[in-house]
């Protein structure tokens, strides 16, 4: 969906990237687009697909697999039942009515298909793994099944045509039946979501869409995170806070980046997996027992500490079936062993303290402008106590035995936020803040201290953050890097040189 179409960015970036194919979804699509409009021709299709200069390796062989994966659901332009369809069915609507408000688009992404008397539409959703309609929204399959049904076909806009409101080649054919569904590119795995009329369409859209594209299509609340980097309002959005010199790396020219502490820490292990990460590509194996664990305890801690009465975690706080409030399945073990770490938190909980403000799991956003970059960042808490403004991350470990002066290497997360509070990137003062790391493991607990007003401490942060934010500065190929981490890659399936056979 596309609000205010017309909008232009104040700094008009060129399209594209000197980093490579930034969206895995494309080269599928194109993929896809070669046999369904030009069949005769398949091996040339497939020479295209893995030979494209700027393609990373990884990428081609999920492209070349997903497209395989998609085969048997493809149809061609002699079809007598379903044809494939160039370009996006649109809806144009206004906000508040037809003569005034805010201008949105509805159109689709994914795979189009009409019968030849265009009364039957079908629209397939894209899934990167395996189709699971129950993990896409009401909302959103009833706002394709509006689309599908009354949308006008238009073509799919080239380069800084996607600014502008679409323009309308075909009107509105007369559909008598609609049809959503849902295509896994890992398996070839379909799910049918919807199957009806246009009016049936309609009734779903008012029962579960209507006032959710009422809510996107007409907020004023800005929510700076990551697609900070690609807003047109970037340069005059004055929600997002703005500091200088924290990447310490060369102006990056073109459009604006995007990077956090997770995404140094896994570009400093393999580029290559790095780059697969971000481009989203299907995982195998991505949680070990004790993650899931750690993120059940996390999801925990989050919800205790964001109760409206700010009340200290105690251990009568902790039923014996913790887990099952979190959405993390564990077994019996880690339920054991998480609910010793949580019993251990009581201890250390900062709600303890005289706090004057708490706010578990905060996503920030900061623009470095000299680096420009959007970097982002996600306390497991930010509190205040006696005017001290506190950064806490939480770490479940096997074991607390830590060195102090190895913890900005163990978690670059920790030199990020010393860093950013040193910049007042907070509107704090260095010398009022404090980074905390609570480590918990089944058998204790413990909190390390980091001070933002101490140049010494300052000094250590800074010498790990730039060496891995000029790492990923420089990181044009995204090569690999095989080695021990092979093993627990979760994208090694689309690594050609993973490493298999580790002793």
């Amino acid at each position: 969906m596309k609000a205010r179409p017309a909008l232009v960015p104040d700094i008009d970036f060129p399209r594209g990237s000197n980093r490579g194919e930034d969206f895995a979804l494309g080269p599928v699509q194109e993929g896809i687009d070669l046999i369904e409009f030009s069949p005769h021709d398949q091996g040339r299709n497939r020479g295209y697909l893995t030979t494209q200069a700027e393609r990373h390796t990884g990428l081609a062989r999920f492209t070349v697999h997903a497209v395989a994966s998609y085969r048997p659901h493809t149809r061609t332009l002699q079809d007598r039942h379903l044809r494939p369809v160039r370009g996006h069915w649109v809806l144009n609507k206004h906000g508040e009515n037809e003569s005034g408000g805010t201008l949105w688009e509805a159109f689709h992404w994914g795979r189009l298909y009409e019968s030849p008397d265009g009364t039957v539409r079908e629209f397939r959703f894209l899934r990167m793994g395996k189709a699971d309609g129950a993990r896409r929204s009401k909302a959103e399959t009833a706002l394709a099944a509006l689309v599908t049904a009354y949308g006008s076909l238009a073509p799919k806009p080239r380069g800084r045509g996607w600014r502008e409101p679409f323009h309308v080649t075909r009107p509105n054919a007369s559909v008598a039946r609609v049809r959503i569904a849902e295509i896994g590119l890992l398996d070839g795995s379909r799910d049918d979501l919807f199957d009806g009329t246009p009016e049936e369409a309609h009734t779903l859209y008012q029962r579960h869409a209507k006032e959710r594209v009422r809510e996107v299509v007409n907020t004023i609340t800005p929510t700076p995170g990551a697609d900070c980097a690609s807003c047109k309002r970037l340069h005059v959005c004055t929600d997002l806070r703005r500091t200088t010199g924290v990447l310490h790396v060369p102006p990056f020219e073109g459009r604006p980046r995007h990077v956090s502490a997770s995404a140094l820490r896994y570009i400093s292990r393999c580029p290559a997996q790095a780059h697969l990460r971000d481009l989203r590509l299907p995982k195998e194996h991505e949680y070990t027992p004790a993650n899931r664990r750690g993120h059940a305890v996390h999801a925990w801690l989050e919800t205790r500490h964001a109760a409206v009465d700010s009340s200290p975690c105690t251990i009568e706080n902790i039923p014996e079936d913790w887990w099952k409030q979190t959405g993390h399945d564990l077994d019996e073990e880690q339920a054991r062993l998480g609910r010793h770490m949580i019993g251990h938190h009581t201890q250390i909980c900062p709600l303890l303290a005289d706090v004057t403000h708490a706010e578990p799991e905060p996503p920030l956003a900061f623009l470095d402008t000299e680096a420009n970059t959007v970097i982002q960042a996600k306390p497991d808490l930010l509190y205040s106590v006696d005017g001290v403004l506190i950064w806490r991350e939480t770490k479940t470990l096997h074991s607390a035995r830590l060195r102090h002066d190895k913890l900005f290497r163990s978690f670059p997360q920790l030199a990020l936020a010393v860093v950013l509070l040193a910049e007042k990137a907070l509107n704090n003062t260095p010398e009022d803040s404090l980074v905390e790391l609570e480590v918990l493991t089944s058998d204790g607990c413990d909190v390390f201290s980091l001070d933002p007003g101490d140049s010494a401490e300052v000094e250590r942060a800074r010498e790990v953050l730039d060496d891995l934010a000029m790492a990923w500065h420089r990181e044009q190929a995204f090569p690999t890097r095989p080695g021990i981490a092979c093993a627990t890659c979760p994208v090694a399936r689309w690594c050609p040189d993973q490493m298999k056979d580790i002793a």
